[in-house]
């Protein structure tokens, strides 16, 4: 079963579920629900987890006041699904989710299903496909699944990475990262005046419009033009480098691309959307 066909048994079942539901609300609580905690909302909880399955049918339920178990199970089987920290806590975050309406589920899936409609592909042949939501990464050959791995999106909704399709058009090993002229001006020009060292610290030069390497040390003229773009930034190749070792260039109107990251540590993160828009590969 292919994508669309997939999304598609999905919408048909939740439309079902959304006509099923009472609809009823979690309550909110001042601290975190921890494990083993009693809790006013445990019948709703129930209800609503079998409902979608993350709770068996024949799952045993103790006390139907604690919240425990099974159902602690269930809960973090749920913020997974939904990009949560897995953590069985039922905090701020989980509790939105929880009481997200199904109905709103139905209309997120009809707007999926837009989407494919909109930029369909064929799955015999080769694709690389990201799925925003999921922060994961999923390459096809031939309609097999080859390769499968966690990404880093654009921040939401600020700095959301784009829907888009392209064909990739060049991977290039020890890429250079060219500082975008808004991160040089708005994070990191202020570094370079905190810390005259920051340049050499990570790897920086500072680039003319010619391309010329500048050595000098920055002075208070050249703030302006570093503010301005005129003279640009850039990061050399290396283990600092936050493109990693290799990017993966696709024509896009949004000059966005795929790329390794320095900062493995942030895919031990179920939410990952923490880039400016382009999307950092795990491996």
């Amino acid at each position: 079963m292919d994508e669309y066909q997939r999304t598609l048994h999905a919408l048909i079942e939740y439309r079902i579920l959304a006509a099923e539901d009472d609809g009823a609300v979690l309550p909110e609580t001042e601290k975190p629900v921890e494990p083993g905690e009693p809790y006013e909302g445990v019948a709703r909880l129930i209800r609503l987890l079998r409902r979608v399955g993350d709770l068996p049918a024949d799952a045993i339920l103790e006390d139907p006041d604690l919240y425990q178990g099974a159902l602690v199970t269930a809960v973090e089987r749920f913020q997974r699904r939904h990009g949560l920290d897995p953590d069985g806590r039922i905090d701020k975050a989980t509790l939105a989710q929880l009481n997200t309406p199904l109905r709103f589920r139905v209309h997120q899936l009809e707007l999926a299903l837009e989407r494919l409609r909109r930029r369909p592909y064929d799955p015999s042949r080769s694709a690389i496909v990201l799925n925003l939501p999921e922060f994961r990464l999923r390459a096809f050959r031939q309609n097999h699944l080859d390769l499968e791995m966690k990404i880093v999106v654009g921040e939401a909704p600020e700095r959301k990475t784009p829907i888009l399709s392209s064909q990739l058009e060049m991977v290039i090993f020890h890429p250079y990262w060219n500082v975008p002229v808004k991160i040089e001006r708005d994070e990191l020009v202020p570094e370079i005046i905190k810390d005259p060292s920051f340049l050499s610290a990570n790897h920086l030069e500072m680039i003319t419009p010619e391309g010329a390497v500048l050595h000098d040390p920055v002075s208070d003229d050249m703030l302006p033009k570093l503010r301005s773009g005129r003279i640009r930034l850039r990061q050399t190749p290396g283990p600092k480098n936050v493109l990693g070792l290799a990017k993966f260039v696709f024509p896009n109107q949004y000059e966005v691309y795929m790329h390794g990251t320095s900062a493995q540590w942030l895919f031990d993160r179920a939410r990952r959307d923490l880039s400016h828009g382009c999307i950092r590969l795990e491996n």
